[in-house]
């Protein structure tokens, strides 16, 4: 069959009635809907997808921003460290003890706190600022765990 015999054959089905004006009125309203709809989710997808760059371009600058911010707070917990036990060790010593064993702790302690030269004074200028810290912080976790031994000693001996 062609596409008009079938168009005939199906025409004599559909009632001859016109179709009442409100009725097109309201298919038409209900494409404008759709395509107002489609249109706002096309704008909603778009909005979402400049908020997810936003957001990865925010994550990425922070990120390349805090890696040298964590750096400087690990060397910053290493000096407070290195003042909280120097505090700690002259706290436990004022205490009521053997007189020898005060003056070996007090020896130590000057021993590991103090230097001719302070580590800032025997650093290179020119070294990068990275690797400036990284030696600074080493140089602190060794004299930590210097000042944690004398502690327990301390601590042992009260």
């Amino acid at each position: 069959m062609k596409l008009e015999e079938i168009i005939a054959k199906e025409r004599k089905k559909i009632p001859n009635e016109t179709i009442p004006y409100r009725f097109k009125d309201e298919m038409i309203a209900r494409i404008h809907k759709g395509i107002e709809a489609k249109r706002r989710k096309r704008r909603l997808i778009v909005n979402y997808s400049y908020g997810v760059a936003a957001a990865i371009a925010v994550v990425l600058t922070v990120g390349l921003i805090a890696l040298p911010i964590s750096n400087s707070k690990k060397t910053i917990a290493e000096v407070e460290m290195y003042h909280t036990l120097t505090e700690k060790i002259k706290e436990l010593n004022s205490n009521q003890r053997n007189e020898h064993i005060k003056r070996d702790i007090e020896k130590t302690l000057k021993d590991i706190t103090e230097d001719e030269k302070s580590i800032e004074e025997q650093m290179q200028e020119q070294m990068p600022r990275k690797k400036f810290e990284e030696v600074i912080r080493e140089y602190y976790r060794e004299k930590n765990k210097g000042l944690k031994k004398l502690l327990a000693f301390a601590d042992e001996n009260n």
